[in-house]
């Protein structure tokens, strides 16, 4: 038998030991982001990110439907994203002739 404490302080214990690392991208990455971005949204693609999130794989799928260039963020499927620093992986979308797979 375990009291409530003791399996809190367990879970939290496990979480943090599979809590995963933000990927820090330097000013390339960056500028590549911000390109497939622009790209997808100009073009009307759909984009396939892999976001940051200490504890499971998020993907943002759909359309660019707003960019805010002062705040660098965009917004897929009525959710704001911040531009490069939750961005961990591109998918590429159809005719970007970049490699646009981080």
């Amino acid at each position: 038998m375990i009291i409530p404490e003791h399996r809190e302080a367990i879970q939290k214990h496990g979480k943090e030991i599979i809590k995963r690392k933000r990927i820090e991208h330097d000013d390339q990455q960056k500028e590549q982001i911000a390109r497939f971005i622009t790209y997808a949204h100009v073009n009307r693609q759909l984009v396939n990110l892999q976001m940051y999130d200490p504890y499971e794989d998020v993907h943002v799928i759909g359309l660019i439907e707003h960019l805010d260039s002062r705040s660098a963020r965009f917004k897929v499927n009525g959710d704001w994203y911040v531009l490069s620093s939750n961005v961990s992986k591109m998918i590429s979308t159809p005719g970007y002739l970049e490699n646009s797979v981080l």
